[in-house]
């Protein structure tokens, strides 16, 4: 996965209003089809916060996770968790 410093503008629509977007990312996994990946904290306070990795408009084209389950084992999650921390969304 490439990884693209934060933008103020995310690839994919995303409808939740307690979401922060973090960037973007830009998946080449070999095998499938190249995509940009929208990467969000959703929530401000831990332990309820999620993180959360968008793939397309489609509002079930997402995963997430809680940051309270702790460190992501999944690339776009642990990207996601990375800028997260970064900004002081996780200690």
């Amino acid at each position: 996965m490439t990884n693209f410093p934060p933008t103020d503008k995310p690839f994919h629509t995303h409808d939740c209003d307690a979401c922060t977007f973090l960037g973007w990312a830009i998946d080449g996994t070999p095998g499938y089809q190249i995509m940009c990946v929208d990467l969000y904290v959703c929530g401000q306070e831990f332990p309820t916060a999620s993180l959360i990795a968008r793939f397309s408009s489609e509002p079930s084209d997402y995963s997430s996770r809680p940051i309270s389950a702790g460190q992501p084992k999944t690339m776009h999650l642990l990207d996601a968790y990375h800028r997260a921390r970064g900004l002081g969304y996780i200690d």
